[in-house]
């Protein structure tokens, strides 16, 4: 009995925990009772993580969309205008071939409707054009068949070389008179009484015959209104075949407000009446 004592205190020190060796080491804890605890803090986690995940990606969308959309409407803008542009050029082939063929070298004459700054369309249409659309700038929202018919599209074609503010001046002038007077416009304006600083005796009709260093500063067509673009200014077609975009601040001929203004009160005036 005395032999076995050492051997019954080393078994029974082999049983204890560690703590109890003199080891310092911590007893592993005891398994979780509670599985479903586990599954609804795991439920929560994923809930939080992907409610932060999806306010990054809503803040992202965001941000790029505030940086896309201004860039997004310039371009938009920048296609309209080219489109504008295009249309004055294909009346601009329209106007050549019609004076080509006419003996007298003269361009469409301006619409005897009043207020209707356009060409006579039973002149052109449909013999040297049959898409109406081209009267029409793509930024302006109007049915095309009513805004040919009741004021022409989207466009002032006058039919007269009118180059510089004093000559617009006489223009509308005699354009009043050559309504009241039942007049047309198939022959040349004369210059009406308070405009005798223009050394011109009339405003003469668009025709072939006009010089080519001459055309390029005449105006043949261009926008009703600097609304037409969100650059705010207009096409303008010369006689050349040149279409050139002029902005409002400009204030170059013909893209200067009083004359625009002019010629859409005009307009309502007589459409109306």
């Amino acid at each position: 009995m005395i032999r076995s004592a050492p051997f019954v205190r080393r078994l029974s020190r082999s049983r204890l925990p560690a703590r109890a060796q003199g080891t310092g080491a911590v007893p592993p804890p005891p398994p979780n009772l509670n599985p479903k605890s586990d599954r609804q803090t795991c439920l929560l986690v994923g809930i939080i993580v992907g409610s932060v995940m999806l306010a990054l990606l809503i803040g992202m969308v965001a941000i790029s969309a505030a940086i896309m959309f201004p860039a997004l409407s310039r371009a938009r803008g920048a296609a309209y205008q080219a489109s504008c542009a295009n249309n004055l050029k294909q009346m601009a082939l329209v106007f050549k071939m019609f004076g080509a063929e006419n003996p007298d070298g003269h361009w469409p004459a301006l619409s005897e409707k009043p207020g209707q700054f356009s060409p006579d369309m039973d002149a052109i249409h449909p013999e040297y054009f049959t898409d109406l659309t081209v009267l029409r700038c793509p930024n302006a929202p109007q049915d095309i068949e009513d805004a040919v018919e009741s004021d022409g599209g989207s466009y002032i074609y006058l039919g007269y070389a009118v180059q510089t503010e004093a000559e617009a001046r006489a223009f509308l002038d005699a354009y009043r008179e050559a309504l009241e007077s039942g007049q047309g416009f198939e022959d040349d304006l004369p210059i009406p009484l308070g405009h005798e600083a223009l050394d011109i005796e009339a405003i003469p009709r668009l025709r072939e015959r006009i010089p080519y260093a001459e055309q390029a500063n005449v105006p043949v067509m261009f926008d009703r209104s600097f609304e037409n673009h969100d650059a705010r200014g207009i096409n303008v077609l010369f006689m050349d075949g040149r279409v050139e975009f002029i902005w409002a601040h400009e204030n170059r001929f013909p893209a200067v407000e009083w004359y625009l203004d002019e010629l859409e009160a005009l307009r309502e005036h007589y459409t109306a009446s």
